[in-house]
């Protein structure tokens, strides 16, 4: 965790000098601060010397700090959470048990035993801390075309946009818009499901990898993808396509020490 000093306070929207603001900035969604000058509130950290309130969100990425004062209320919409819900991840439970993927309770599989994106329960609790900030949903990977054949595939994204609309609607104040899953190693498919998750299901977008079957996200093949998103003026979500579900060296059956996260992560986000 780092504790920044800010020789600036803020009163009613004025600026006061007279005062140091400690603010705390730390990473990873179960974190606390440390330093003594910050009093715990759940996930809300607000600092006594401030003349208002610093209330810090915590998630899997660098935490945001919203300033409020003089009363006023920001809303605010995370655009980039995930979310394994529960027929989706039994779904690929069964594959993990029929040997096509990890298992999904090893070090390598961590992301599918985070309890905010596995638990809907845990993840209100959470919340619940931090009631202003709304989130967008999306399924966490692997990417379906590196895991399934085409039709299986075409399975998987139809059981996780499901959910995943189901979400949305069920909890419409808690979820603002949920965005798709794709069977991309079948492109014809994938068109009819962007029209069916769009259409029918109402979600608000696609996700996609940073390469697509290893190939960059200008092949040709790709490129009907992008035309349909533009007609329907949504967006393109682009994720890192490589998690801890596969080996960072020869030797690994998946990710040991989640270095395809922690530093190919943005390599492969540059790169696309």
């Amino acid at each position: 965790m780092d504790c920044h000093i800010i020789n600036r306070n803020i009163n009613n929207g004025k600026s006061d000098n007279s005062h140091n603001t400690i603010v705390c900035i730390d990473w990873g969604y179960n974190s606390h601060p440390q330093d003594k000058n910050c009093k715990i509130l759940g996930n809300r950290f607000i600092v006594p010397q401030a003349g208002a309130h610093f209330i810090k969100i915590v998630y899997n990425r660098p935490s945001v700090n919203i300033l409020f004062w003089g009363g006023a209320y920001i809303m605010v919409i995370d655009a980039y959470t995930h979310i394994v819900p529960p027929k989706y991840h039994a779904a690929l439970g069964k594959m993990a048990v029929s040997g096509k993927i990890r298992p999904l309770d090893d070090l390598s599989t961590r992301e599918f035993q985070v309890a905010g994106m596995i638990n809907l329960e845990d993840r209100f609790k959470r919340m619940d801390l931090t009631p202003e900030v709304k989130d967008v949903i999306s399924v966490t990977g692997p990417f379906l075309e590196n895991i399934a054949g085409p039709k299986e595939a075409v399975e998987l994204a139809r059981i996780a946009n499901d959910e995943v609309a189901e979400i949305v609607n069920k909890y419409p104040d808690r979820f603002v818009a949920g965005v798709a899953f794709l069977p991309l190693n079948d492109i014809e498919q994938t068109l009819r499901e962007i029209d069916r998750a769009i259409n029918e299901l109402k979600l608000r977008g696609i996700e996609i990898g940073t390469d697509v079957n290893g190939k960059a996200l200008d092949a040709p093949e790709l490129m009907p993808v992008y035309e349909k998103m533009q007609n329907y003026d949504l967006p393109i979500y682009i994720h890192p396509s490589k998690n801890s579900f596969f080996p960072d060296y020869p030797e690994e059956v998946g990710s040991r020490y989640g270095l395809a996260g922690a530093i190919g992560w943005p390599h492969a986000t540059s790169m696309a």
